[in-house]
């Protein structure tokens, strides 16, 4: 049965947008996806970090999270090593008073890709290899559906897909295991080799391939430098 309301029942009705309805400001909780998208080297991972940071303990160390609520948060870094993920954590924890460092403690978590397979198979892979992999992605799930955002860094690293030819395939895929595990997503990604080389402005089209999931989003981040 398709459910059609009339204007005045869903008017009546008491799920209206408030700020528990976000993960972050603009980013809706309970499924979606997010982007921030930036040349390489210009400080994406750091950024992401301390919005994991702002989200996990509600202090607006940036301006994206909500001041005095507490996100369960997990950053996944697929591309830097983890020793490279405690070193910048651990200089962002210091100089933090006491409260703060253990809201971030117990709301935010990190992932590490150790274990990790590939969240988006290529289109070629083996009956063999979907099979396991949709094993993996159901036990991915179970484990992430505790948190309210989860962050990959970067989208390209977190996967053995082609971006370009599984485009439609990877939006498919992300969107279903966002909105299964009940988490919102926040994708870090590279930009164009246009705009890295200054010759046109970063615009919602500027991410490296991913366009079905630029179309997409509500959530979007650029990042450039000065």
């Amino acid at each position: 049965m398709f459910n059609i309301k009339k204007i005045s029942t869903c008017l009546a009705e008491d799920n209206v947008l408030n700020d528990d309805s976000f993960v972050l400001k603009g980013l809706l909780s309970g499924g979606y996806i997010g982007m921030l998208i930036a040349a390489p080297g210009i400080g994406k991972s750091h950024l992401v970090m301390s919005i994991a940071m702002e989200a996990a303990s509600g202090v607006p160390f940036v301006g994206l999270g909500y001041e005095g609520k507490k996100t369960k948060t997990l950053l996944y870094s697929s591309e830097d090593p983890e020793i490279i993920v405690k070193d910048r954590f651990k200089k962002k924890l210091s100089g933090l008073s006491e409260h703060v460092v253990d809201a971030i403690d117990e709301n935010m978590m990190i992932l590490s890709d150790e274990l990790m397979q590939s969240l988006v198979l290529p289109i070629n892979a083996s009956h063999d290899e979907k099979r396991e992999h949709k094993i993996f992605i159901n036990k991915f799930i179970a484990a992430i559906n505790k948190y309210d955002l989860l962050i990959i860094d970067t989208v390209s690293e977190s996967m053995t897909a082609d971006l370009v030819s599984n485009d439609q395939r990877i939006k498919n895929e992300l969107q279903s295991l966002a909105r299964k595990a009940g988490v919102s997503i926040l994708l870090v990604h590279h930009i164009n080799k246009e705009e890295i080389k200054k010759s046109q402005e970063i615009t919602v089209a500027s991410g490296a391939s991913l366009t079905y999931i630029m179309r997409l989003t509500k959530f979007m981040i650029c990042l450039t430098k000065d």
